[in-house]
C-alpha cells in the first residue's frame, strides 16, 4: 500500500507531494485537473518499481 505519492518532473506536473494515504482516497477535482493521470503515474510507477514500500524511495522524471 502506498502511504506518500511525490513526483517531480513528471508528465504535466512540476512538483507533487501527497502524504497520509489510507487503503481508499478520493480524489475529486474539475475535468481536465490531472485525476487520472494521478492514478496512471501511480500505477506506473507501481508496476515499474515492484511494490515500492513505504521506506523506499524512487525517482523518475526527467
Amino acid at each position: 500500500m502506498l502511504d506518500t505519492i511525490c513526483l517531480e518532473n513528471f508528465g504535466p506536473l512540476q512538483s507533487l507531494q501527497w502524504s497520509g494515504l489510507g487503503r481508499i482516497n478520493l480524489v475529486l477535482g474539475e475535468n481536465g485537473s490531472g485525476k487520472s493521470f494521478l492514478l496512471k503515474s501511480s500505477l506506473y510507477c507501481h508496476k515499474n518499481v515492484g511494490g515500492v514500500s513505504s521506506r523506499r524511495r524512487t525517482e523518475y522524471g526527467s
